[in-house]
């Protein structure tokens, strides 16, 4: 989950960067829309791209919990989790195709 968010806050430093050389406003990263929404609520500049950073790591949190539950039953930490490659409960190939299709008539 950490690296989910470093990934998250270095791709939003990217835009930011982007963002001041271009005079752009992707990410909302320069100005609050016009628009009433979330960020109209999180404060003003610049105070409200870090009240974002804290309303994303918390749906992170609720997001992960149910994983992070199986996890600790498997007594397993998140990153070795996510490098687990899931088993093929299919056997070996057999000689034949499983489905039969017919051929022209």
């Amino acid at each position: 989950m950490t690296r989910v968010f470093a990934i998250t806050a270095a791709y939003t430093a990217f835009v930011g960067v982007f963002d001041w050389l271009t005079a752009a406003n992707y990410m909302y990263l320069a100005a609050v829309p016009a628009h009433h929404s979330l960020l109209s609520v999180l404060g003003r500049w610049p105070w409200y791209i870090l009240s974002a950073a804290g309303v994303a790591l918390v749906l992170l949190l609720i997001l992960d919990a149910p994983f992070r539950s199986g996890r600790r039953a498997a007594g397993l930490s998140a990153a070795s989790a996510s490098r687990l490659r899931p088993r093929s409960s299919r056997s070996p190939r057999p000689s034949e195709p499983i489905w039969h299709f017919p051929g022209p008539p």
